[in-house]
């Protein structure tokens, strides 16, 4: 009988151990299982972020390319502004400056004529200083005397 109850003693253990084998290697597999199941969670969100770095850097990059294209369009119309300010003030002076000729001209004649009267010399010599400061004002804006008088018309 003793040797019975070490042949069931014997049996219990390898059942007990087997069961213990079992359950390490059950255990092993739902880890593994676990374990793949959250990697490819992980692997996922990780697509997931990488798709939306890969948005987020191309909208970046189109940004900062519509940013270099709207700066230099705003520096192309800075330079068209100046541009068309310089034309318009050179435009503008230059149709002044045409309307003044013929007051010029006026002066001239009315001090010729002022010359051939008997009028004072102190009515002369104002008049001569009005048209004489009237023309250094003209020859500082940038308008010159052509002398024209005998010469053949050049446009």
């Amino acid at each position: 009988m003793a040797e019975n109850k070490d042949k069931v003693k014997l049996e219990d253990t390898f059942s007990a151990d087997e069961a213990a084998v079992k359950t390490t290697s059950e255990n092993k597999e739902e880890k593994a299982a676990v374990r793949e199941e959250v990697q490819g969670k992980v692997e996922a969100d990780l697509a997931t972020y990488k798709n939306k770095a890969e948005e987020a850097e191309s909208k970046l990059a189109t940004t900062i390319s519509q940013y270099i294209r709207l700066q230099a369009d705003f520096e192309n119309f800075r330079r068209r502004s100046r541009e068309n300010e310089a034309k318009l003030s050179d435009t503008v002076k230059a149709g002044t400056m045409k309307e003044f000729l013929p007051i010029v001209d006026n002066f001239e004649m009315a001090l010729a004529q002022i010359k051939r009267s008997s009028a004072p010399a102190t009515f002369i010599q104002g008049v001569e200083l009005l048209l004489k400061q009237f023309v250094k004002f003209l020859n500082d804006s940038g308008v010159t005397e052509i002398e024209a008088v005998g010469k053949p018309f050049d446009p």
